[in-house]
């Protein structure tokens, strides 16, 4: 057992606590279209568009490696874990499914309202769920399961991309995204 959190766990953690920040973003728009505003598609695209490059390019990588790495050392880990490689296909999968549709609603293709709602819905639901799971499981158990020695080649194997959003370059075409998130922050 670790006497200290693996900076992998660290790093996935802060990832986690920050998409949550983004989810409270895109339910924050559902409630005002419901309210009958307009979308800030702006603000989704934004959102979208890091959706489908940071969790896909470094997030999921890296779990998937921990979950791998896991399931060899206890056999049992994929029972008590669920499949974590198949969530993170079909959250990949919704976010680009939501992204077409927003894409295309911005477009004015017309797009029935009460589907786009429970897309957005799913979306959200999807990944909260996904988040709470794997800190209520999939970490804890990777943390009492694996060795330092598996932690030091976890750590290593990846190379730190800063977070285009949350990192410590901001990248621009975040920088609306961003500001907006510290704005509801204060």
């Amino acid at each position: 057992m670790l006497d200290h959190i693996p900076r992998s766990i660290e790093q996935l953690k802060l990832d986690h606590r920050n998409m949550t920040r983004l989810l409270d973003l895109i339910q924050a728009e559902l409630e005002s279209m419901r309210a009958g505003e307009p979308p800030d598609f702006d603000l989704l695209h934004s959102v979208m568009e890091y959706a489908l490059h940071y969790p896909d390019i470094c997030h999921h990588p890296k779990e998937d490696v921990i979950y791998r790495r896991l399931v060899r050392r206890d056999a049992s880990a994929e029972a008590r874990v669920g499949d974590l490689i198949k969530d993170h296909v079909h959250l990949s999968e919704l976010t680009r499914k939501l992204a077409a549709a927003l894409h295309n609603v911005s477009h004015d293709v017309e797009v029935p309202r009460e589907w786009l709602e429970r897309l957005v819905e799913e979306y959200i639901s999807s990944h909260r769920h996904h988040i709470a799971a794997e800190e209520r499981t999939f970490f804890p158990l990777a943390m009492v399961t694996l060795t330092d020695d598996d932690w030091e080649e976890i750590d290593t194997s990846f190379t730190m991309k800063d977070d285009p959003l949350f990192g410590g370059h901001l990248a621009g075409e975040f920088r609306g995204l961003y500001d907006r998130i510290m704005r509801l922050s204060l």
